[in-house]
């Protein structure tokens, strides 16, 4: 800093203070050392894994699998359409962690892709069924978006969610209807993931 500016009396106002300041903050102080005791009842930093999931371990009738090769697909199949020709159907089992976004906004995310209008909190559950499979609620969801279906399960378990999502024409939704919902009652969700069985 240039003190030049500052005629000699200005120039002690301004450096006393300071010599004042500096060494109040130089003094020795002793250490002070605190304990602070354990709460038992305190809740876990982590939140708990989340349980095992095994999918069923045939594919029903007409469900060719297809090689995932990593990301967040953990399964994929195509389906057989319905007429010799015609564009066959998918299905993809994803696995995310957390809640991504949160059931309604998934559900609208799906909605959208086939161009249906968004739904409120309080029209959620007029647009969904609700699965029980081993405790844990599966949100089943269908939406038709002129010729195109798709049928998607969401499962939220703790720390990540499940998604299963059928799409193709609204032939090919209709004819793997059955075995949709057959392949999601097959599911078995078990202790944390990573767990002895």
């Amino acid at each position: 800093m240039d003190l030049r500016f500052l005629t000699s009396r200005r120039r002690q106002w301004f450096i006393i203070p300071c010599a004042i300041i500096l060494q109040a903050g130089c003094e020795r102080r002793g250490i002070e050392v605190y304990s602070v005791g354990k709460n038992e009842s305190s809740p876990p930093l982590l939140a708990a894994e989340a349980p095992a999931v095994k999918l069923p371990e045939a594919p029903p009738d007409g469900w060719v699998p297809i090689d995932t090769a990593g990301g967040p697909r953990v399964a994929s199949f195509r389906l057989e359409a319905g007429e010799p020709g015609s564009e066959p159907g998918d299905l993809s089992v994803t696995v995310f962690p957390g809640t991504v976004g949160g059931l309604l906004a998934n559900v609208n995310r799906w909605r959208g892709e086939l161009g249906q209008s968004e739904v409120t909190q309080e029209e959620l559950h007029g647009v969904l069924d609700v699965l029980q499979i081993d405790g844990h609620e599966l949100h089943r969801l269908n939406v038709a978006g002129g010729e195109r279906g798709m049928i998607g399960g969401i499962l939220p378990l703790g720390t990540e969610t499940w998604f299963f999502k059928l799409t193709g024409s609204m032939e090919v939704v209709e004819k793997h209807r059955r075995a949709f919902d057959g392949y999601l009652r097959g599911l078995e969700i078990g202790g944390a993931a990573g767990s002895a069985s």
